[in-house]
């Protein structure tokens, strides 16, 4: 989901830059996986890009297992099949490695054999039929429970709109298991590079341009890359150009503590798109203030249906309390 992906992109970054920094200071000590890799073509920096793709086929040599038996683990078969598909990207070929996953015994864990019949489905092999219906319209998926029984019927291209959500809980080791097959398969569905969907999202037409992402601020220590020690942003946390209208996010809109969160924001709102606009590039910048830069804006609140179904009561109350109009929206229309 876009407003997920967007906010995540710059920690992602530093995270992505930081991790293979390390490998490369210390390449015996184990393979970074394909995390690294992953993260950068969700930022979309070309540099960071080749930085990752220079290791994806000595890590893929670390991590592939001598026997079947090993395949199944679930630390050992998302980085083979992630690492797979990211060599397979870059000319490789890498269907003997699907192939070897495909043909498996089934795999013991729900979420090694989702992964499984992915990479059957990856070989183009049959697979149950697809409608769009089966993914909530509303809301994300609230369960590895619900999200294993999406993944048999919905269409990939829905199903990586839901897995793109570093801000989920379910992100760490099952929803990012899922980015990369799922991104090569909805690149059949939806048309265009496979990889590229990774930095946009798989419905680019539904968005405008944008032109500022919540900065990270890392916290030092050890904590360094823990979101809940780090500073908060107190900004705008995403602004883009939609046609004419110059629209800014915040994100997200929990069910505990929402309300506080969103007045002490909308209190404030002068200030909140002072230091936005401050931290813009210069042609953003340029454009945002030609758009009004924050008088005439668009607000909107984005939250989680399925999370929050009183969200838009409450964001209403807060909007009327502080006198700035906003618009509630689910994370999926956001």
């Amino acid at each position: 989901m876009w407003i997920n992906l967007a906010v995540s992109r710059n920690h992602l970054a530093t995270l992505a830059a930081d991790t293979l920094d390390a490998w490369a200071a210390r390449p015996a000590s184990g393979s970074a996986g394909f995390r690294p890799a992953l993260w950068t073509h969700m930022v979309g920096d070309p540099a960071l890009i080749g930085r990752a793709d220079a290791l994806v086929d000595e890590a893929l040599g670390r991590w592939r297992p001598a026997s079947a038996k090993h395949l199944g683990f679930p630390h050992v078969l998302p980085e083979v099949l992630g690492l797979s598909i990211l060599s397979h990207a870059r000319g490789t070929d890498r269907t003997e490695v699907w192939e070897s996953i495909a043909d498996a015994k089934p795999f013991a864990s729900p979420v090694t054999r989702a992964l499984q019949q992915l990479a059957a489905a990856l070989l183009e092999r049959p697979s149950p039929a697809r409608t769009k219906r089966t993914v909530p319209p509303r809301g994300h998926v609230p369960s590895e429970r619900e999200w294993l029984a999406l993944l048999k019927t919905g269409m990939h291209v829905d199903l990586l709109d839901l897995a793109l959500s570093p801000d989920h809980w379910l992100w760490p080791y099952t929803l990012d298991s899922f980015v990369l097959p799922l991104a090569w398969l909805a690149g059949g569905e939806g048309g265009g590079a496979p990889l590229r969907v990774l930095s946009h999202g798989p419905y680019p037409e539904r968005r405008g341009t944008t032109l500022f992402e919540r900065p990270f601020q890392p916290s030092p220590g050890p904590s360094r890359y823990d979101r809940q020690t780090a500073p908060e942003w107190p900004g705008i946390d995403v602004v883009e150009i939609h046609g004419e209208e110059l629209r800014g996010y915040f994100h997200p809109f929990q069910p505990a503590g929402g309300d506080e969160w969103l007045r002490a924001r909308l209190g404030r709102m002068d200030q909140c798109w002072e230091l936005t606009l401050r931290e813009m590039d210069g042609a953003s910048r340029v454009r945002a203030e030609r758009a009004g830069g924050g008088r005439d804006a668009a607000v909107f609140v984005v939250y989680d249906a399925r999370e929050c179904g009183d969200a838009p009561e409450r964001i209403d109350r807060v909007s009327r309390e502080t006198g700035v109009p906003v618009q509630a929206v689910d994370v999926r229309s956001a």
